[in-house]
Parts: C-alpha cells; sequence; structure tokens
C-alpha cells in the first residue's frame, strides 16, 4: 500500500528510512512526524514503513497524516522483524538505508547527520545516540544523556548502511522470528566484508518509553523466553567463542545466574520491589532492578533452552 500524492516524483531518492513496527500506531505518528520534520531535502528520502502484522489502527493512523508520496506502507502477516527489514531493503530506492526502531523520534538534523557520515566514508556502519525518554509529548526536552547507546557492531535502533554491503551480506536471517539477535547476527557478516562502524553523536533519536507497570511484568518475561530462544539459534548458527560471549551462553553466566537465584530467596518479591520503587518515583533505581531482574531471568531461560540441546 503506497499512500502517495499525485504529481510528485520519486527520482532523486539519496535515502531510504527503513521502519518496522507492530501495535505502535500513537507512537509511530510521532515517529513519522518527525521524521518528515528534517532539515533536509524531503523530496530526497523515503519512509518505508513495514507492518508486521499489527492488529491496531497502524494504516488509518498513517492515511490520516496525509504524507508525502515518499512515504510507502507495507503490510505483512506477522512473521518477526528479521522479514520486516528485508522487505523494507528491497523496496528501498536509495544507495543508504537507515533502521529505526517505531518507537525512535529523531531531531530535525538527524538525516543530515548519517548522510554525511555516508558520504564522507566508504564501507561504514553509522551509529547515532539513543535518549530513553517518557514524554511522547515533547521529547526533546528529555536531558541529553545517552542511555542506549549500543556497543554491538550493527543493531537496527539507530543505524545507517549502504544497501550494497546488506545484500553482499545475505540480508537478515529469517529464522528470526521472535525478538532479538537478528541485527547482530547479520553483524557478524558484515564485519567479514570489512565494514567498520562510526558513531555520529549529532544524529541523535529518542526513544519513548512508557512508565513501567506492575501489569508489564508478563510481556517482558515472554520477551526474555524469545531472546533466549533466539540466542541458542543464533550460537547454532555460528558456534563460536565471540558468538557465545555477546549472548553469554557460558557457564561462567550461568553460574552467576544460580548465585543470585539463591540470593533471591532473601529478597521480597519482585512485585513488591517494583512497587515500592514506583510508588516512590525511584526511576533510577527501577531501572537497574528491572534490567537486573531480566538480565538473570534471560540467562535462567536461556540455561534451559541451552539444555533442550543436550
Amino acid at each position: 500500500m503506497d499512500f502517495a500524492k499525485k504529481g510528485e516524483s520519486l527520482n532523486s531518492i539519496y535515502l531510504s528510512v527503513v521502519i518496522p513496527t507492530y501495535n505502535r500506531s500513537r507512537i509511530l505518528e510521532k515517529v513519522l512526524l518527525a521524521i518528515y520534520n528534517q532539515d533536509y531535502p524531503s523530496s530526497s528520502y523515503e519512509v518505508i514503513v513495514v507492518d508486521d502484522g499489527s492488529t491496531d489502527d497502524t494504516p488509518e493512523v498513517i492515511k490520516s497524516l496525509n504524507l508525502p508520496s515518499s512515504c510507502i506502507y507495507i503490510k505483512l502477516e506477522k512473521s518477526g522483524s528479521a522479514r520486516a527489514r528485508n522487505e523494507g531493503i528491497r523496496k528501498a530506492k536509495a544507495e543508504t538505508i537507515i533502521f529505526i526502531d517505531s518507537d525512535l523520534i529523531v531531531i530535525p538534523s538527524f538525516l543530515k547527520e548519517h548522510i554525511r557520515f555516508q558520504k564522507m566514508y566508504d564501507k561504514v556502519i553509522v551509529r547515532g545516540p539513543v535518549i530513553h525518554t517518557y514524554n511522547l509529548e515533547n521529547p526533546f526536552s528529555t536531558s541529553k544523556k545517552i542511555t542506549d547507546m549500543s556497543r554491538a557492531f550493527f543493531a537496527t535502533g539507530n543505524t545507517s548502511i549502504k544497501k550494497k554491503y546488506l545484500i553482499r551480506a545475505g540480508l537478515f536471517d529469517e529464522d528470526f522470528t521472535e525478538y532479538g539477535w537478528e541485527d547482530l547476527e547479520i553483524g557478524i557478516r558484515l564485519k567479514k566484508l570489512g565494514l567498520r562502524v562510526m558513531d555520529n553523536p549529532g544524529a541523535i533519536g529518542y526513544h519513548y518509553q512508557k512508565r513501567f507497570s506492575l501489569e508489564d511484568f508478563p510481556a517482558r518475561e515472554k520477551r526474555e523466553r524469545n531472546r533466549a530462544t533466539g540466542a541458542v539459534i543464533f550460537c547454532k548458527k555460528h558456534p563460536s567463542l565471540e558468538v557465545r560471549w555477546m549472548t553469554q551462553n557460558l557457564p561462567i553466566f550461568f553460574l552467576l545466574e544460580r548465585a543470585c537465584f539463591i540470593l533471591n530467596f532473601l529478597l521480597p518479591s519482585k512485585e513488591k520491589i517494583a512497587s515500592f520503587l514506583i510508588r516512590y518515583k525511584k526511576d533510577l533505581l527501577l531501572t537497574l532492578f528491572l534490567n537486573l531482574y531480566f538480565y538473570l531471568l534471560y540467562l535462567r531461560y536461556l540455561y534451559q533452552e541451552r539444555k533442550k540441546l543436550i
């Protein structure tokens, strides 16, 4: 589905922005408005939104925005981010592709910063900083503290790359149908092609997160289960120490999880701890606690998935 306006041309497309999405229509609206409010000619880039089986009103919201013809909407059956990104790559007309998540609201100079680096250097992956924000209405008011600068060789939250290198690498592996690892896996192949990573601190995106509530525990726990399943697939495809370390699929990490699990008996329940931190608005402590809890849960699920192969 292509929401096009008559008389507009796509003859001079230099950038393709690929945005996979799933049930994020309200946030996606802000993302698209920001990506079309750039200090960069709107005739020089296209935006490809690949909907991975959303059941909300995503198509209606996009259509209501009356965006230029350079906004292309593709609807798929639910099959995972890897396939969604591949569909975006195949549709892309530009030499350079920028990947962002559908909850990343970018500053007006975002595209200019990515293309500046891509024109200056060859065989490069350009990464921009990601700043977490709870403020959907005015995300740019959040303090410019980088809170999610991935150190992965290739991470698709805020990154750009030449399309030809993605094609040479063989695109994203569509065996990854659940949350996580598909971008790190293609990163292994891109690294073998001789690409290097450059950080551009000017290509800033604000990652919107709703504040955590106790009702979010089941969904987050399911995500860690899926991440563990994907990690095992990753290790089977690349049985190297590098990937086992990357996924933390090593005995030392399982021993760490076991030790923390024993200490868990001495602590209040996760719900009581989270409830206390939420009530007293201890955002930093809440983030640290949740990160630790879900990290250890991932290790537990990873150990369980690994045992199935033995």
